[in-house]
């Protein structure tokens, strides 16, 4: 699969690309190459994604643990994401530092990944000490269901009932 994707949907995509900043760059009125390299863009991600699955797939294989350092992020996965959302909006938007716009994609990237490098530290450093993130522990909370624990199972919900008991309520 890695093989397929990188040997014919890299090459395709490359060629699409093309197309689409050919006819951008030329500023052709009627950009039937635009649209070409488009079409091509859409047929072919599919095959480069098999590409990227296939590479994952394969290094899992060799290493099975080299994803595991994502493991916390993935635990509090609602955390991360809406913490991403709230820390680059606060970098980006009028209301925080403002930076939309003003930056080109490079420093883009960047912020964002440090981003989620920052919140995936703090999952880290979170899960060490409770079961779920703070978020995933509302929304458990909220739904009067354990996070984690089978519902139908005694011990998890005793586990749920001790650790929500601070609330003042029980979930029988």
């Amino acid at each position: 699969m890695a093989r397929w994707g990188w040997g014919i949907g890299l090459p395709l995509q490359v060629i699409a690309a093309g197309l689409q900043v050919g006819k951008i760059a030329s500023s052709d009125l009627l950009p039937l190459g635009g649209a070409a390299g488009l079409a091509l863009g859409f047929i072919t991600a599919p095959l480069l994604t098999a590409g990227y699955i296939g590479s994952i797939a394969l290094i899992i294989a060799r290493r099975p643990n080299f994803l595991s350092v994502m493991a916390p992020a993935g635990r509090m996965s609602l955390t991360v994401y809406l913490g991403e959302s709230a820390l680059l909006s606060l970098v980006f938007a009028g209301y925080g530092l403002g930076f939309f716009g003003q930056w080109g994609a490079l420093p883009v990237v960047l912020t964002s990944i440090a981003s989620w490098a920052a919140l995936s530290i703090f999952a880290w450093l979170w899960m060490k000490k409770f079961t779920q993130g703070p978020l995933e522990f509302v929304l458990a909370l909220l739904t009067g269901k354990p996070h984690g624990t089978n519902p139908s199972s005694g011990a998890g919900c005793a586990r749920f009932r001790r650790e929500t008991r601070v609330f003042g309520r029980f979930h029988d």
